[in-house]
């Protein structure tokens, strides 16, 4: 598998029909449109009304309704192992945050910049063993360059910092997941976006900055490195166990 699908066509076929369904619910949107451009409304509205590109125009954009978040968090919460995947809440009291390598809610952490907080929170658990690692993750899907793409990329730079801070073993990691092209552009000095952000967690093994199609397999690294610590690993039904869920995390890369 490659990776979510994050072609948005039927959701802006879906927005575009609400629009047609109920033309009123965008009325503010055309009336803001019209004055700024300086055209009257009447022929605002009715241009609206009456031509299907206008109703795009006007319709909600599904990258704006956290549509790449949605569908990454789908794709992710179906990967073989992987328990108790959440999406968290992305403001007020339950949001979490990383702060120095730990996961904190906004009234612990030590400054006043907020860092972005976190989007996905996960366990992998050991089948048959009574052994878990907790994964939380920030996840940014970026198309093309331009303003409001390079403060996405700020975010990203800044969860990975506070994550590259966490130096022992915790019982949790930080994921950075960047999909899209923009991560993958080779810039001035031949590297990409993704290199810098990996390239800032070269001094911890307890965070990580990967595509979303990277996840299976960085699953299996993780398998491997808890079955090091288990003294029964080489028993039945254990191995067996963990065996079967390695090949189904081979099969859904």
């Amino acid at each position: 598998m490659s990776g979510p699908n994050y072609d948005l066509t039927s959701l802006w076929l879906s927005n575009i029909a609400d629009v047609r369904d109920n033309p009123n619910s965008r009325k503010d949107f055309v009336e803001n449109w019209a004055e700024r451009t300086g055209t009257s409304f009447e022929v605002a509205w009715h241009w609206f009304c009456t031509d299907d590109m206008a109703a795009a125009h006007f319709a909600k954009d599904p990258r704006r309704q956290n549509s790449h978040e949605q569908i990454a968090g789908e794709w992710i919460k179906k990967i073989p192992g992987i328990s108790n995947f959440k999406k968290l809440a992305s403001q007020g009291p339950e949001a979490l945050y990383v702060s120095n390598g730990l996961p904190k809610p906004l009234d612990e952490l030590a400054n006043n910049n907020t860092p972005k907080s976190i989007d996905f929170y996960w366990e992998l658990i050991l089948p048959s063993a009574n052994k878990f690692l907790t994964f939380y993750a920030t996840h940014k899907h970026t198309f093309e360059d331009g303003g409001s793409q390079d403060n996405q990329l700020e975010d990203l730079k800044q969860f990975t910092f506070e994550a590259s801070r966490l130096q022992k073993e915790m019982g949790h990691r930080f994921l950075s997941l960047a999909d899209g092209p923009y991560y993958q552009k080779i810039r001035d000095g031949g590297i990409c976006h993704m290199d810098e952000l990996e390239k800032m967690l070269i001094n911890t093994k307890y965070a990580r900055a990967m595509t979303c199609s990277e996840l299976p397999n960085y699953m299996i690294e993780c398998i491997q490195d808890m079955v090091k610590g288990l003294p029964n690993a080489d028993q039945d039904p254990i191995k067996t166990a963990i065996a079967n869920l390695i090949l189904e995390l081979n099969l859904y890369v």
